[in-house]
């Protein structure tokens, strides 16, 4: 009769070596999510986010943002309805960007959801200041409701 014991020294094993080594590259705990890091190089505190149930999108914490906004190329891609669209002035540039605005839509993050109707905005030009894609600001409306 073969022994249990083998099986269960050997998962045990397994247990150790992952938590001593970790996991190879490109491997993950089917339920680990994503927390809110912090990039202390540039300031900026990530905050992993679902709209619509969708997959998760690196937005950045803005508290000088008055409303949350989500990427153009983003919102277009993941067919986010739009409630109005246009042309302004924005940032600190002389020109003309397009803008949008969202229906109320149900955005996710860590420990708290929300229903917000966010701005539209390109943020490309942003992504590539801080090396990485940053889909969307949560504004000061996180702050507002906690």
């Amino acid at each position: 009769m073969p022994s249990r014991a083998f099986p269960l020294k050997q998962y045990l094993l397994s247990v150790f070596v992952l938590l001593v080594v970790g996991l190879p590259d490109g491997m993950a705990l089917a339920a680990e999510e994503p927390g809110v890091t912090f990039d202390p190089y540039k300031h900026v505190i990530w905050i992993p986010t679902r709209t619509l149930g969708g997959p998760i999108l690196n937005f950045a914490f803005d508290s000088a943002a008055t409303t949350s906004a989500i990427d153009w190329d983003r919102a277009e891609e993941l067919k986010i309805p739009f409630a109005g669209r246009g042309e302004q002035y924005a940032g600190s540039g002389d020109n003309k960007v397009r803008v949008g605005r969202t229906e109320s839509i149900s955005v996710s993050i860590p420990g708290a959801s929300l229903s917000l109707r966010m701005g539209v905005v390109p943020l490309r030009g942003v992504s590539e200041s801080y090396g990485r894609r940053m889909d969307g600001v949560i504004g000061v409306e996180l702050l507002a409701r906690y």
